[in-house]
């Protein structure tokens, strides 16, 4: 009995009816759970960005609206030597910095969005605050937990 001969058989089976079928049928677009003021739903963004998106609202935005901050990130060479962006604070301190890899999705996501003036940087959007809030309404106790929904 050749058992490798039957497994690598059915797994190539396996490929070729998954991909006939991925050919067949109409992709399904995944559609982003949005609330009526354009808020992402916090479980919605990915694990790594949303750690670095926690941190980045709460020095830059705080926890309470009375609070006037304002922070954006600003392109450097991470430690190793790779793009990146750092926080730089409104007082001009600079803190944490994130890899591009991390800081991408959430500027797909329409979370943070180029600055339309020089110097080159990142700003929190509209729907970035907008999220940043619904989180806090809901709990805002990340990592801890992901909200109560």
């Amino acid at each position: 009995m050749d058992t490798a001969g039957a497994i690598a058989r059915a797994m190539e089976r396996a490929y070729r009816q998954g991909f006939e079928d991925a050919q067949s049928e109409p992709p399904t677009r995944l559609s982003e759970p949005v609330e009526d003021d354009g808020a992402l739903d916090w479980v919605m963004i990915p694990p790594r960005p949303r750690t670095a998106f926690w941190t980045l609202c709460l020095f830059a935005l705080g926890r309470e609206k009375q609070e006037e901050r304002s922070g954006h990130l600003v392109p450097v060479l991470t430690e190793r030597f790779t793009p990146g962006w750092q926080l730089v604070l409104s007082d001009g301190r600079f803190e944490k910095t994130f890899g591009e890899k991390t800081v991408l999705p959430l500027v797909r996501l329409g979370l943070l969005e180029l600055a339309p003036d020089p110097p080159e940087r990142l700003l929190i959007s509209e729907r970035g605050t907008a999220t940043w809030r619904l989180f806090l309404q809901r709990g805002g106790q990340y990592p801890e937990d992901l909200t109560q929904i």
